[in-house]
């Protein structure tokens, strides 16, 4: 049976480490289970439980549960995942345009909605979404896809609601990229 990926990101280390540390402390001298070691991450994260984390994945991932054959990687997301970190930054701009646009995705998925960028401001949330500095491409790209939508002074951006495609989901998944 395949697995939902659950995407973990740890915001702070630091109360990380020290709300696990506490958690592992009022435990007699055991070693937890698989499963109440699972707990204590996502508790030691903020969720109430590993359920509940995995729920709000699913949830934040827009991926219904009945299509878990979505998350087993084709051949373009086996590729475009090498154009990214481990934390999920662009590092490299793919010479393929079919890649280039799979990998534009992630980033779409990482802008706020319903917010209107100015250049200047679209640029700079771009430069940290990516490491090859070239936001201007990154731009006009996701512009000419209709990922987001452009002023006719180009004076404004703003990102346009689209459903997913199931690669674009399923890379978005792979790397932990909650879709806002």
């Amino acid at each position: 049976m395949p697995r939902n990926l659950v995407p973990f990101s740890i915001p702070d280390l630091s109360t990380f480490a020290k709300n696990i540390r506490r958690e592992l402390a009022i435990r007699p001298s055991t070693l937890p289970t698989h499963l109440e070691l699972l707990n204590i991450l996502a508790r030691a994260n903020g969720s109430r439980n590993y359920q509940h984390m995995r729920a709000e994945a699913v949830k934040s991932q827009k991926i219904d549960q009945s299509s878990s054959n979505d998350l087993v990687p084709s051949k373009a997301v086996e590729r475009c995942i090498r154009f990214f970190d481990s934390a999920g930054v662009f590092k490299a701009w793919p010479a393929r345009t079919s890649l280039q646009n799979l990998c534009l995705w992630v980033l779409w998925a990482r802008i706020p909605d319903n917010r209107i960028f100015n250049e200047r401001e679209i640029s700079q949330y771009l430069d940290k979404l990516h490491t090859f500095g070239d936001a201007a491409t990154l731009r006009r790209t996701l512009c000419s896809l209709g990922l987001m939508s452009r002023s006719k002074d180009g004076s404004t951006y703003q990102k346009q609601d689209k459903d997913l495609p199931a690669d674009a989901r399923t890379l978005i998944a792979v790397l932990g990229v909650a879709p806002r």
